[in-house]
């Protein structure tokens, strides 16, 4: 199977996930948002092979998920902010372990898009339009838009984004 194929599908069927298995139309409350992404991406990553081009983000979104599912689940009891900032350091301290470790390929830019996706998404949280908010839907669009640009990718035979 193609590379860029496979990464596709696998970002598709993340967004897939986001839309009908979280809060409001699925049963997992919205806090596992950053914890699915993250496992969508580092399918993707897996899918596409060691040279893949997500593991950067598939690292971050699934530290800061993990923390994320920890403290607003109440298993943790530390000021959330806290939480999210440790989360986003254990999935770059893990990404660069395993790119070291496995050889994938991650770069300061990807960790820094990673980081900054963190960010926005956040901010987003905070001040973004209330009834959109809290919409994994949003959250699903931008995934299916780079599930998508890999599928178109695949047709092409080009392994440049």
């Amino acid at each position: 199977m193609n590379q860029r194929l496979g990464s596709g599908l696998a970002l598709l069927g993340a967004a897939a996930f986001l839309v009908f298995a979280l809060e409001p139309r699925g049963p997992l409350a919205f806090y596992w948002l950053p914890l699915a992404a993250g496992a969508g991406f580092l399918t993707a990553a897996a899918a596409s092979g060691r040279p893949g081009q997500m593991w950067e983000a598939g690292f971050v979104l699934t530290g800061w998920g993990i923390s994320a599912a920890l403290v607003l689940s109440g298993t943790v009891d530390v000021d959330p902010e806290v939480g999210y900032l440790v989360g986003v350091g254990v999935g770059v301290l893990a990404a660069c372990v395993a790119a070291r470790r496995f050889r994938l390929r991650v770069t300061l830019p990807g960790l820094s898009l990673a980081v900054l996706y963190v960010v926005l998404s956040y901010l987003w949280g905070l001040y973004g339009p209330e009834t959109l908010r809290t919409d994994p839907a949003v959250f699903a669009v931008l995934i299916a838009v780079r599930g998508l640009v890999e599928l178109r990718q695949s047709t092409r035979g080009s392994r440049a984004v």
